[in-house]
């Protein structure tokens, strides 16, 4: 099944799935024949976008990969502030409470690493 990937007008990225609905085929007299047909409202979905909105038609396959090229800069550097933080392990936060030299370098690195990306989020996402 396709879907409906396009930008909202306040740049978020969107995905849209239609929705299937299924109905019994009937045959000459009204009796159900046993076999489906299954349709979908992608067309209306399309036509209820606002008017010069683009769009891409993507399969389920396609839309981890457009969704992740069009995640706004902000919450790309949210992401990496908390992959930063999960690095911070609690056996590492220990020895630098400890005075471990390594483990205090490693947290004092990852804390400006952190630092940094929290200045780019509170300018935007901007470089």
């Amino acid at each position: 099944m396709q879907g409906i990937a396009y930008i909202t007008s306040k740049g978020n990225p969107r995905l849209t799935w239609p929705a299937e609905t299924t109905t019994d085929i009937l045959d000459a007299d009204g009796m159900p024949t046993g076999k489906t047909e299954t349709t979908n409202n992608l067309q209306e979905l399309v036509a209820a976008l606002p008017p010069g909105t683009e769009y891409t038609l993507v399969t389920e396959e396609e839309a981890e990969g457009w969704w992740q090229a069009h995640i706004p800069a902000r919450e790309k550097i949210i992401s990496a502030i908390s992959a930063l933080e999960a690095r911070q392990t609690p056996r590492m936060l220990r020895g630098a409470a400890l005075g471990n030299p390594e483990d205090v370098e490693r947290i004092a690195n990852i804390e400006a690493e952190i630092t940094e990306l929290r200045k780019h989020v509170a300018n935007g996402g901007e470089e």
